[in-house]
């Protein structure tokens, strides 16, 4: 019997977990006839395992596939967009965004985002003389959640008609904040916008009445710098000082939009 339940430790192996419940049993019968149950069992397992990891292995393969196919539709679908969007006249800043109007207040146009199996078509609206440093669409909207089975032309000229009877209206500092209340747009950059376009219209009470500190305390990192930047000349209620400062944002913002000096409409 010693011979038997040796070779079945052999057969069973001590590396696979399942199969010592195998070697358990059979090492505490007597007969070559358990043993050889015990191999024929283990045999099965292998077998099952085998099985179950080659249709995991095929599930993979297929899902694989799915995602490559999405991917590619999800390209060719930005590529449609962008096509369409040229020939309307917009101009493409790169990294999906696309540019309908530029004056020294206001930047708007497209921004075409997503994960790379999902497309949107979004507009952007953003204060020119503020330091961008890419298009963001916060301000703006998610016009059209873009579909591989509907015609791509379609979908640009949904977003291009809804882009122009709300977003290209707005031309400057008091019609973005007009905008923003009206969207009752929340969140830290809109308070910064409303913020900076009473700066821009020069009237630096009213800005130092609207930021308060638990409005300022909202601000992450980046906006704290701006705010500082600016704050001094604020508080000495130095118009011209925060002049030069808006300035000094616009020429920042030129790199991504173009001379802000040549108004742009497309």
């Amino acid at each position: 019997m010693s011979n038997d339940l040796s070779i079945c430790s052999r057969v069973v192996g001590q590396s696979d977990p399942k199969a010592r419940n195998f070697q358990f049993r059979v090492a505490g019968n007597s007969g070559r006839s358990d043993t050889l149950d015990g191999r024929l069992q283990y045999s099965v397992c292998l077998q099952a395992h085998a099985k179950e990891r080659e249709c995991s292995m095929t599930n993979l393969s297929r899902s694989l596939s799915l995602l490559a196919r999405g991917a590619l539709e999800a390209s060719k679908k930005r590529r449609q967009i962008s096509v369409f969007l040229k020939k309307q006249g917009f101009i493409s800043l790169g990294k999906g965004g696309w540019l309908g109007f530029r004056n020294r207040d206001i930047v708007s146009g497209f921004v075409i985002e997503g994960s790379p199996l999902d497309t949107y078509i979004s507009t952007f609206v953003l204060p020119a003389f503020d330091r961008h440093t890419f298009v963001s669409w916060c301000l703006g909207d998610r016009l059209v959640h873009c579909s591989f089975d509907r015609d791509s032309q379609e979908e640009c000229e949904q977003a291009v008609n809804s882009y122009a009877a709300d977003i290209s209206k707005i031309k400057s500092a008091t019609e973005l904040a007009a905008h923003l209340d009206a969207g009752q747009i929340g969140g830290h950059y809109p308070i910064w916008v409303r913020f900076i376009c009473y700066l821009r219209r020069a009237d630096i009470d009213s800005a130092i009445q609207y930021l308060t500190d638990g409005r300022r305390n909202e601000f992450p990192p980046s906006i704290i710098e701006r705010a500082e930047e600016v704050s001094g000349f604020v508080t000495m209620r130095d118009t011209d000082g925060v002049a030069r400062v808006l300035e000094s944002w616009s020429a920042f913002s030129e790199k991504i939009f173009g001379p802000l000096e040549q108004t742009f409409s497309a």
